[in-house]
């Protein structure tokens, strides 16, 4: 019984039935695109900071002359000074 209702609603109004058919085929889609790019660019965002590596240059405080060229300190680098080993955890607790 079931079926003949369904079959004759289907015989009857096909247009409504195909255009409903692809309103929910069409919005599958786009929720199921929309999921994949979230979850990649989170993949993407995450990949990027490791590709950079680091770029931190720690040298040790001391009293030395300090350089300038075109505003930029160049302050060279010594034989002697060492970095405290107590310091250690605050560098890597900076970021």
């Amino acid at each position: 019984m079931f079926s003949r209702l369904v079959f004759e609603s289907f015989r009857r109004q096909r247009q409504r039935k195909l255009l409903a058919g692809v309103a929910v085929t069409l919005g599958v889609t786009v929720a199921t695109a929309m999921i994949a790019m979230a979850t990649d660019i989170g993949d993407k965002i995450s990949r990027k900071p490791r590709s950079y590596r680091a770029n931190l240059l720690v040298t040790p405080h001391e009293d030395t002359l300090d350089v300038q060229v075109g505003g930029i300190n160049l302050k060279p680098p010594s034989d002697g000074a060492f970095l405290n080993e107590t310091g250690l955890p605050k560098i890597k607790g900076m970021f």
